[in-house]
């Protein structure tokens, strides 16, 4: 059974499943390093400045996220000297 399940199951009430859901939440948020997010930045970065396209790739959820994930950062930087070529191996 998963986090979630476990929590529901636990749970007697909209608001004891809420609690628990926030503090399972804020354990995941929590563990997020940020250097990591720091380096994934730079990486996207230094991409964007040499030039290549960045290609991204999901199944299932995580298609619609890297979907969505390129379209923001292709369509959010098109005003710059120079945008992201961002591709999402996802959409046809």
């Amino acid at each position: 059974m998963n986090t979630i399940d476990l929590i529901f199951s636990a749970s007697n009430s909209i608001k004891g499943y809420t609690r628990l859901y926030m503090w399972y939440l804020s354990s995941v948020l929590n563990d997020i390093s940020l250097n990591e997010i720091e380096s994934f930045a730079d990486l996207l970065l230094k991409a964007r400045d040499r030039g290549p396209t960045i290609f991204f790739i999901g199944n299932s959820g995580s298609a619609a996220m890297a979907s969505h994930f390129a379209y923001d950062i292709s369509i959010g930087t098109r005003t710059y000297e120079k945008p992201f070529r961002v591709i999402s191996l996802c959409d046809n």
